[in-house]
């Protein structure tokens, strides 16, 4: 910048003026140069309205001035800048000044504080005095650079926070597991730890270090509940086969010492005394029916179990939570204890819309299939949807509706199917 007497030097006008002089001997396309440092704006400090007056400044510019040995000066006058930026004539000169100490316009001032300019037939600038915007075309390559860089560290943050989830859930897991099948070990202790860990993670303002101290904190505790879960499954297995070998050891005592074994083909060989009756086990269409107002802890979904196979247990909701984790993950950021069927139906009615289900399907499926009935169904839709069994939840629910109306459903199935192979592949 030369100095006019208008405007007295500060470092940061100096650094801009000399990067002025490297911009003059770069050849960088305008939109090349806007883009570049729009994609970097959070990075150097540009904000909503120091963009909006670069934008306009730009835009006042012609192609050739960004040519090498030129410099692409502009002389745009506050009234064009306010009416462009739609801000006031202070907004505007704080902007500009902004732009000044973040390097990336400079002055140059005519003898009487004046902006204004001239082109040749070529449309070359012949004289100018306004902003000159040289500095912006000396760091593109800067620009470009650091956007490679902030996306590396995108995907860094992205994969961390990725493994950080299955660590979390895995951990989760185990220990539901565990605690299912009376596994021997300090579970509470671990959900403790958990629970600590998760209360200190903020993935949206966390950097790449604090994210990576986080993975680090959540894989030990992962590999710390895997080494715990593997030494109760096999204390547990022990404690079976010992139980094997003593129950092995009465039957062959109890053997020896029997005097006397009846062998007949009477159908009833044991006559029984007069105290006692003998009961008949209840057919299919004899066993009591679970029917639910939507209120008990428990479920019977099939109306016919007996002509389709065994009775199955009926479903309660720690079956659901059990065989959906992808669906009890989301509910306990809603709830974080169900209890009851209400609690339930709460949680479907939350988080219906943020899987896509319209609320005119939901409608329908209350009505047709009832309020419980179709929770469950949702939590089972919403389960196969986090794991890319099921493209359009909406559909699905209106096909078990459908099944519904002809007699064909059964959930419980589904559940305990699931269920079923969850603890094959463990």
């Amino acid at each position: 910048m030369e100095n006019t007497g208008w405007r007295k030097p500060t470092p940061e006008l100096v650094r801009a003026n000399t990067l002025a002089k490297e911009g003059e001997a770069c050849s960088v396309p305008r939109n090349q140069a806007i883009i570049a440092c729009k994609r970097v704006a959070p990075a150097i400090g540009l904000r909503a309205g120091d963009l909006l007056v670069l934008d306009a400044l730009v835009a006042f510019s012609h192609p050739k001035d960004w040519d090498a040995g030129a410099r692409p000066i502009v002389w745009p006058s506050n009234d064009f800048l306010m009416d462009r930026t739609g801000l006031s004539l202070s907004a505007v000169k704080r902007r500009s000044r902004r732009l000044c100490e973040l390097g990336l316009i400079t002055y140059r001032d005519s003898s009487n504080g004046k902006r204004y300019g001239h082109r040749d037939a070529h449309g070359r600038i012949v004289e100018a005095f306004g902003f000159d915007l040289s500095p912006l075309a000396a760091r593109v390559a800067e620009f470009e650079a650091l956007n490679m860089q902030l996306q590396e560290e995108r995907a860094l943050c992205y994969a961390l926070k990725r493994k950080i989830t299955v660590a979390r859930r895995t951990v989760r897991s185990l220990v539901e597991t565990a605690i299912e099948r009376l596994l021997s070990g300090d579970w509470r202790s671990i959900v403790r730890r958990l629970e600590a860990l998760l209360s200190s993670y903020v993935p949206h303002r966390a950097s790449v270090d604090q994210l990576a101290a986080a993975h680090e904190a959540f894989d030990t505790l992962l590999q710390e509940t895997e080494d715990s879960f593997k030494e109760a499954l096999k204390a547990n297995e022990r404690f079976s086969a010992q139980e094997i070998k003593n129950t092995e050891k009465m039957n062959s005592k109890e053997f020896e010492n029997d005097t006397h074994i009846p062998i007949t083909t009477e159908p009833n060989n044991v006559k029984s005394s007069s105290n006692e009756k003998i009961k008949k086990a209840p057919t299919a269409s004899e066993q009591p029916k679970i029917v639910s107002d939507g209120r008990n802890d428990a479920l019977g979904f099939s109306d016919t179990e007996g002509e389709r196979g065994p009775t199955l247990k009926p479903v309660e909701i720690p079956v659901i939570m059990q065989a959906c984790p992808g669906f009890a993950d989301m509910a306990r950021g809603v709830q974080p204890y169900l209890n009851n069927w209400r609690d339930l139906e709460y949680v479907a009615d939350r988080l219906r819309p943020t899987i896509g289900i319209s609320e005119d399907a939901w409608l329908s499926a209350k009505s047709d299939l009832g309020a419980p009935k179709a929770a469950a169904a949702f939590a089972l839709i919403t389960d196969k949807y986090s794991h890319g069994e099921v493209s359009s939840p909406g559909g699905y629910l209106r096909g078990l509706i459908g099944k519904a109306q002809r007699g064909e459903l059964n959930l419980e199935r589904s559940f305990y199917g699931r269920l079923s192979a969850k603890q094959v592949r463990m």
